[in-house]
């Protein structure tokens, strides 16, 4: 495929270039204003189970029913939950949905979450910071509307975020920095494989005591399933209130 179908679609490029045409070793660029450039090795994308995170094992297991992947990427996680779940796994590249069909994934759609009719899920699922293509707070919490209208009863979501906090204490630099935002865990990324660069985009990483209070806020219990030692969390949320 031309490189010009990948126009604004770095990440698509990339997962082409792995599984269409067998380049293992390259990698995507991350550029930020705020916090400096960083690399994805594009194998990230097309993991096995054995070489799952435990964080990312332990949030598979919580999956049950009829599953919404959010921001699903290359569809490894998809493939592997399709073996027990009824999965909708939905991305915004085009690039990548392409991909997951190849792979095997039986339902991908290119289609924003908050573009989606009012489907009912049992797991709405988002894993590697999934949560943080809300960007903000205010996505935040239109987030937690749109959700509670497409979960079954007794459903939950099931992501991982992280506490970005620790930067600001650890580099004297950064926490000086005005970065814009009201509240410190929102940061700009712009990806860039080889020449094909993407629109720029903020993301955002959630604090515990800031996410249970937006999700109290919501109407949802939160509870903590793992901590790593790199400051990042998984919850499930569940329609009721919070736990801590």
């Amino acid at each position: 495929m031309a490189i010009q179908c990948f126009k604004g679609d770095p990440i698509g490029f990339a997962a082409s270039d792995f599984y269409d045409h067998g380049i293992k070793n390259g990698e995507i660029e991350v550029l930020s204003e705020i916090i400096g450039d960083d690399i994805i090795p594009v194998q990230l994308f097309f993991r096995e189970r054995s070489d799952l995170p435990k964080i990312e094992k332990i949030a598979l297991e919580q999956c049950y029913g009829k599953v919404l992947d959010i921001g699903a990427g290359a569809g490894s996680n998809a493939l592997m939950l399709q073996d027990k779940c009824d999965v909708t796994a939905i991305d915004i590249s085009n690039g990548l949905v392409e991909i997951m069909k190849k792979r095997g994934v039986k339902d991908a759609r290119k289609i924003s979450f908050f573009e989606m009719k009012q489907e009912k899920y049992d797991t709405i699922f988002m894993m590697m910071n999934g949560i943080g293509f809300v960007g903000d707070i205010d996505g935040l919490e239109a987030f937690f509307v749109k959700a509670k209208s497409m979960m079954n009863i007794g459903a939950k979501i099931i992501f991982d975020t992280t506490d970005v906090t620790y930067l600001y204490e650890e580099d004297e630099d950064l926490s000086l920095l005005d970065t814009g935002h009201d509240y410190l865990g929102i940061f700009d990324f712009r990806m860039k494989y080889k020449e094909v660069e993407g629109e720029s985009f903020d993301w955002l990483y959630l604090d515990y005591l800031t996410l249970s209070a937006y999700a109290h806020k919501h109407g949802f219990l939160v509870t903590k399933l793992y901590e790593d030692d790199n400051h990042s969390y998984l919850v499930s949320l569940e329609l009721g209130g919070v736990k801590g």
